[in-house]
This record gives C-alpha cells, sequence and structure tokens, in this order.
C-alpha cells in the first residue's frame, strides 16, 4: 500500500540531484523504479519461467487493484518506462492478454486489471493493443465484459 502511495509522489519530485563536486546522483524517482522491480518485475530464484511469467503478470494487475485515479497515473508512467525500456518481456504481455480473455471465470479485478495494464504497457508499444483489437473487442463487448 505505501509503495502505490510513494510511485504517485514520486513522480512530482525532480528526478535527478547533484552533489556539490558536479557529479549526477541516483534520482529519487529512479531509486524507486529500483524497488519496484526488485520486489514485483526482477524473477525469483526457483521458479520455472512459466511460474516466473505468471508471478509477474500477477503482480502488474495486482497493482491496480484499489488504486486511486492518480496511482493508476503513475503506474502508467513507471510501466511506459520500463516497456521502452524493453523490461516487459513478450510473455508477459502474452499472458496478460491470457488473463484478459479467459473463458474461465475468473475475478472481475483480475480481468478489469489485466486490460488496465495492457493499455498502459500500450502507450509505449501500441502493437500490444493494436494487434489484438479483435480479442478486445470480442472479449470487452462479449459476456466476460459486463
Amino acid at each position: 500500500m505505501g509503495l502505490k502511495k510513494m510511485l504517485h509522489l514520486v513522480w512530482s519530485k525532480d528526478n535527478a540531484a547533484t552533489s556539490e563536486d558536479g557529479k549526477e546522483l541516483k534520482g529519487i524517482r529512479a531509486k524507486l523504479l529500483e524497488c519496484y522491480r526488485s520486489i514485483y518485475f526482477d524473477p525469483v530464484p526457483d521458479l520455472e519461467p512459466r511460474q516466473q511469467v505468471n508471478r509477474i503478470t500477477k503482480n502488474m494487475i495486482e497493482l491496480t487493484f484499489d488504486a486511486t485515479v492518480a496511482e493508476l497515473t503513475s503506474l502508467e508512467e513507471m510501466l511506459r518506462t520500463m516497456m521502452e525500456d524493453g523490461q516487459i518481456h513478450n510473455d508477459v504481455i502474452k499472458r496478460l492478454w491470457q488473463v484478459y480473455s479467459a473463458d474461465k471465470e475468473i475475478p472481475r479485478a483480475q480481468r478489469r486489471g489485466a486490460i488496465i495494464v495492457l493499455g498502459m504497457i500500450s502507450a509505449a508499444r501500441r502493437e500490444v493493443v493494436k494487434d489484438r483489437v479483435e480479442v478486445l473487442i470480442k472479449t470487452g463487448l462479449g459476456k466476460r465484459g459486463k
């Protein structure tokens, strides 16, 4: 909960700082993003690749649960940055689409979280959504989208 609030606050702060000798120091934003990556996105030892993808996907979706508009906006900025830097693997994107379009009954918040995250990362790479418009419409306007 505290990390979500910190993510929002960090976007309103200056990202870079300089020391007395003029060298650039790592800004608050960069340090917080590193923390987010290590907690939510970095691989965990002893997990199979598929389990890693599932864990990262679950973490991304859960970050949208009960989030305020400000927190979602900040999350979008972070995910866009990560996507631009190539830090979100294609297997995670595929898994997000699988969660969104799953035929089985899953919690609404989970399906909604998946499409929110997909929308956020598509800000950096439009193909994420552009290539799956049919799935987006079929699921969103179908019985599962209610």
